[in-house]
């Protein structure tokens, strides 16, 4: 779609295994922290599927970076808290510094948020066919107790129709017996 597009495509990746690990998918995640942290792209957004049950999946638009955990904090707290204030920021003496921190758990979150990304794409997709195969059963069992019903009718008819041959030709024998 994006080729279609015109718009220029940095990486491919696909081959995926059926049941990828952390390191399948670490190269993608790998990928796009390198395109921002190289100034390359102002945000990365990862567009995902959503697996919230056998029947629904929702596609999702989710910003992976720059990060931005006062918004998404602030969400979550008017979603279901009535009266929301700002807490209070508390510092924290960090060792080693809060760079080195974050420059170890950054990507690690980022490549955590790819992975499970693709998990939830792989369980949608099993979960699609899985209703399709559930519904393709269900109409092949229809199929197949109309064909019976269908089957029983014109059989039926056939033992009528030989029913009344065997009858219809009693009855000349017996007109013909009585005419003699």
């Amino acid at each position: 779609m994006m080729w279609r597009m015109g718009v220029e495509i940095v990486a491919e990746f696909h081959g995926l295994p059926a049941v990828p690990s952390l390191l399948d998918v670490s190269a993608t995640a790998r990928a796009a922290i390198d395109e921002f942290l190289e100034g390359r792209a102002d945000e990365i957004y990862l567009a995902r599927t959503d697996f919230v049950n056998l029947l629904v999946q929702k596609p999702v638009i989710q910003r992976l970076l720059p990060l931005r955990p006062t918004e998404m904090e602030m969400l979550a707290m008017m979603e279901y808290v009535v009266d929301v204030r700002p807490a209070q920021v508390l510092e924290y003496i960090y060792e080693p510094d809060v760079s080195t921190v974050l420059e170890a758990i950054l990507p690690r979150f980022t490549e955590l948020q790819v992975y499970q990304a693709v998990l939830e794409a792989h369980a949608s997709e099993y979960a699609a066919r899985m209703v399709a195969m559930r519904n393709a059963t269900e109409n092949a069992a229809a199929l197949v107790d109309e064909l019976t019903l269908d089957f029983n009718k014109a059989r039926q008819q056939a033992i009528t129709h030989e029913l009344l041959d065997i009858a219809g030709g009693a009855e000349a024998l017996a007109q013909a017996l009585a005419e003699r």
